[in-house]
Order: structure tokens, then C-alpha cells, then sequence
């Protein structure tokens, strides 16, 4: 007999487009689950949609939602991130903190663990336009 609850185990892994505004701000997109973060800093939105995507599969967990079930992005936010993935320089997180030239746009992944408890890395490089 069943509970009426969806387990969802296994890992994935899963887009995410920064992106600078004119303001300054970054934004940090995670595609495959339409998720986003903004901070004043590339590296604080990546680490704020880490933290929003891990609340958003709890959360649909809980409500016995499949967490990859989510409507994605737009398709102007998968071309953008296309653009990067075709055109952008593969880069570390080490050379992008060393790197004086100024970033506008990355692409980049995270490993999405859906095993109690959540766990989500980033990818030690990203893909820079």
C-alpha cells in the first residue's frame, strides 16, 4: 500500500546562467527548475540560488511533488545560456577569482544530490562570454 508520497532519489545536474545587470546586480538562474537569486556579487547569487534551489526541491519534496517536474526557464534564457555554452572560454572558479577582465555573463552546472538531505555542489569551472 502506497503513501501517496513521491520519492525522488539520484543525482542531476543542472544549468545555471549568471548574468550582470545594468544596476550591478547578478543574477543567478538555475534553468532546469526556473529558480533564481540576486546579490550584489557573482559569487553571492551562485551561492544564494544553491540555497534557494536546495529549499525549492525540499519544499516540493514535502509536498510530495517530483522536483524536476518544475516548469524550466524561457527559451530566450536557454538561448542565452546556449550562447555562452557555444561561444564562452572554459574557465576554474580559481581563474575566474584571479581574472582582473571584466565578467558579464557565465554558464555553469550544479550536481543536485535529491537524497535526504539535499545536497548541491557547484562545478569547479564555468563557461564565460
Amino acid at each position: 500500500m502506497g503513501t501517496g508520497k513521491i520519492v525522488v532519489t539520484g543525482s542531476r545536474n543542472s544549468w545555471v546562467l549568471g548574468r550582470r545587470e545594468e544596476n550591478g546586480t547578478w543574477i543567478a538562474h538555475c534553468l532546469d527548475l526556473d529558480v533564481r537569486a540576486w546579490a550584489d556579487t557573482l559569487w553571492d547569487a551562485l551561492d544564494a540560488v544553491e540555497a534557494a534551489v536546495s529549499k525549492a526541491i525540499r519544499s516540493d519534496a514535502r509536498r510530495g511533488r517530483e522536483p524536476f517536474a518544475r516548469a524550466q526557464a524561457s527559451k530566450s534564457e536557454w538561448d542565452r545560456l546556449w550562447t555562452i555554452v557555444h561561444d564562452g572560454v572554459l574557465m576554474t572558479e580559481e581563474d575566474l577569482v584571479l581574472s582582473r577582465a571584466p565578467l558579464s555573463r557565465i554558464a555553469t552546472q550544479l550536481e543536485i544530490d535529491v537524497l535526504p538531505p539535499v545536497r548541491i555542489r557547484r562545478a569547479p569551472a564555468a563557461l564565460v562570454a
